[in-house]
C-alpha cells in the first residue's frame, strides 16, 4: 500500500511557535518531519500551495507580559508585570516532502520526482491514485514515501487584543480617564486614604508610573495561581466579610506563627478594593481543517476572561497580652509600610512581591524584639463572574 501521511497537527500553544508568534522580526516558521530509519529527504518538494492552490488563514491569540515601573521621588521602586493578550493572523499552507528509500537508484529516484511533479489538485484526481496509476518495475511503492510539511506565516501586524488589565492598573493611579464604553468599568477605593483617592497621595509621595521597552512571552498556561493568601467566593455570596476574614487567616495562622508565642490575635486594616478587575486563563480546543490534500488537527488557546471585585487586607498577628501602645506603633507601622513601598501600585500586578516588600518594610519600623510573634502579610478576598 502506497505510504502517504496527509495528516498532521499544529499545537499553538508548542514554545517555537509561541516564540515565532512573539518574534517581531520572524515571519515564517516550518513544520517539517523527521525522516523514517532507512529513508533520506530528496531536498525536493512533492507540492506545495503554488500547485494545490490551498492555504488557511487562522487568529492566534498569545499573552505577553509588559512592564511598568513604579517611581517614587525619582527612584525606580518596583516594576510591575501586566498581561497583555495579543492576536496574531497566520496562514497555514502545506507542503508535501517525499522520502527516498537509501540505495535507491538516481534513475528511479529522477522518475518519481517527475511523476510527482506532474500532479496538478485542481484536476479532482486523488495524489495516492495518481501516483499508483505511475507505478512500474522502475518505481515500487515500497521505495518512498510522503509527509505533510506545514509553513506558518505572519499576515499583517499583531494587534492588542486585549489590555484590561493594562486598563485596570493606570485607573488605580487615575492616569487614563473612565472607558465609559466598558460594560464593567474598573474602579478603585483606597480604604487608608482619607478621600479614597490615590492623587493626593501620589503628589506627596512624587510616585508615577513609566512603561518600560522590555516584555516577554508568557509561556504555558495561564491562570490565575492559588495561594492560602488569596481566597475566592461566587460572587454575591452570602457569607459576611468578616467570615470570609476568619477564613483566610486561619488558613495562614498554622504556618506562620511559632507554638511559644502564646495565645495570638489576628489584626486587620482594609487597604484596597478593587471593581471588576479582569483576570484571563486559557483553554486548549481542537478543531480539524482541510487544506488541498491534508488534514490538519489545530490546538488553539482560547481566552477566557472573568471579573473579580478584588480586597486586599493588610493583616499582622499579636500576642494577646500586647500593651496598646505596641499595637498603636505597629499599626501606624502597617499602613506607613503598604504606602512607603508602593504597595498598591505592584500589588494588583504582583502579589508575592507586594507581600515581600511590605513585610520587609513593616519589619524594619518595629522593634526588633518584637518580630519573633508579629508575622505581617496581605491576604485577599475575591469574588468572581463565571468564566466566559
Amino acid at each position: 500500500m502506497l505510504k502517504t501521511n496527509f495528516e498532521t497537527k499544529i499545537d499553538f500553544t508548542e514554545r517555537k511557535i509561541q516564540e515565532f508568534l512573539f518574534d517581531k522580526n520572524q515571519q515564517n516558521y516550518q513544520m517539517s518531519p523527521t525522516a523514517k530509519s532507512g529513508f533520506f529527504y530528496s531536498n525536493d518538494k512533492v507540492a506545495n500551495d503554488h500547485t494545490i492552490n490551498a492555504s488557511y488563514k487562522q487568529k492566534v491569540k498569545y499573552s505577553v507580559r509588559e512592564f511598568w515601573c513604579v517611581i517614587q521621588n525619582n527612584i525606580s521602586v518596583q516594576n510591575n508585570p501586566i498581561t497583555i493578550v495579543y492576536e496574531q493572523e497566520v496562514d497555514i499552507n502545506p507542503e508535501y516532502l517525499i522520502y527516498f528509500k537509501e540505495g535507491m537508484s538516481d534513475e528511479s529516484i529522477a522518475y518519481a520526482k517527475n511523476i510527482i511533479s506532474q500532479y496538478r489538485f485542481d484536476t479532482g484526481i486523488d495524489v495516492e491514485e495518481w501516483i499508483e496509476s505511475k507505478l512500474n518495475i522502475l518505481l515500487t511503492e515500497d521505495m518512498f514515501y510522503i509527509e505533510t510539511s506545514l509553513n506558518i506565516t505572519k499576515t499583517g501586524e499583531r494587534i492588542e487584543f486585549n489590555t484590561d488589565q493594562r486598563y485596570a492598573f493606570l485607573r488605580v493611579y487615575h492616569l487614563i480617564d473612565e472607558d465609559l464604553e466598558k460594560e464593567k468599568p474598573v474602579k478603585s477605593q483606597v480604604h487608608i486614604i482619607d478621600d479614597g483617592d490615590l492623587s493626593h497621595w501620589q503628589k506627596e509621595s512624587k510616585t508615577r508610573l513609566e512603561k518600560l521597552k522590555y516584555e516577554e512571552l508568557i509561556l504555558g498556561i495561564i491562570e490565575p495561581k492559588q495561594d492560602p493568601a488569596i481566597k475566592e467566593y461566587p460572587v454575591n455570596t452570602a457569607i459576611p466579610e468578616a467570615q470570609k476574614i476568619t477564613d483566610v487567616l486561619s488558613a495562614i495562622s498554622s504556618s506562620l506563627i511559632p507554638s511559644d508565642c502564646g495565645v495570638m490575635n489576628f489584626k486587620t486594616i482594609k487597604l484596597l478594593t478593587l471593581f471588576n478587575f479582569p483576570e484571563f486563563k486559557v483553554e486548549m480546543v481542537d478543531h480539524r481543517i482541510r487544506i488541498g490534500c491534508s488534514d490538519i488537527i489545530i490546538s488553539l488557546p482560547v481566552l477566557r476572561i472573568r471579573n473579580a471585585q478584588i480586597v486586599f487586607y493588610i493583616y499582622y498577628s499579636v500576642p494577646d497580652d500586647i500593651t496598646q501602645v505596641l499595637l498603636k506603633i505597629m499599626t501606624v507601622c502597617a499602613t506607613r509600610a503598604a504606602l512607603e513601598a508602593a504597595v498598591l501600585g505592584v500589588i494588583t500586578s504582583n502579589p508575592a512581591v507586594a507581600i515581600a516588600v511590605f513585610n520587609n518594610q513593616f519589619k524594619n519600623c518595629i522593634q526588633q524584639e518584637a518580630l519573633k510573634c508579629i508575622n505581617p502579610g496581605i491576604m485577599t478576598l475575591k469574588e468572581t463572574d463565571e468564566w466566559h
